[in-house]
């Protein structure tokens, strides 16, 4: 899927003006997300800020406003998941590609030994956290094998 439309030229000039999502400045893991995403469809998976991974519901392609409708970028790129939450491209992290679930579950234990992971032991969530930790240390998933919460 392209990120303009009209006059590649044009397009790249005004996106740069506008904060669009260029494909010319992106990094390599954002540029294979894009093209992920331009492809997925509902029911395939995204790892998402939540740290785990989502079923689909709806992705929009948010273009940006133009004086002229031949030359659009896409400035946004929002995914609906299957529990009505929005996850949203340009939110540093908000979608990743989709998470193994080694991937999530050695992150939630690392949450209980890295020093980087005090300030979480202080919010509301911590107590989830520490249930996951007690399940995994237990031998026990906390995901299934896509990855998606239990």
């Amino acid at each position: 899927m392209k990120l303009y439309k009209g006059k590649k030229r044009i397009a790249m000039k005004r996106s740069r003006e506008h904060a669009g999502i260029a494909s010319w400045i992106l990094k390599d893991h954002e540029k294979q997300l894009i093209q992920y995403l331009s492809t997925a469809k509902p029911g395939d998976l995204i790892g998402a800020c939540t740290g785990y991974n989502h079923y689909i519901a709806k992705i929009e392609f948010q273009w940006a406003p133009s004086k002229n409708k031949k030359n659009r970028w896409v400035q946004n790129i929002r995914v609906i998941d299957d529990t009505g939450r929005w996850h949203w491209f340009s939110s540093a992290g908000c979608i990743q590609m989709p998470y193994t679930r080694e991937e999530i579950e050695s992150e939630i234990l690392e949450m209980d030994t890295e020093e980087e992971w005090a300030w979480i032991k202080e919010s509301e969530e911590w107590s989830e956290i520490k249930k996951n930790i007690e399940t995994l240390k237990n031998g026990n998933h906390v995901v299934d094998e896509k990855g998606v919460k239990l």
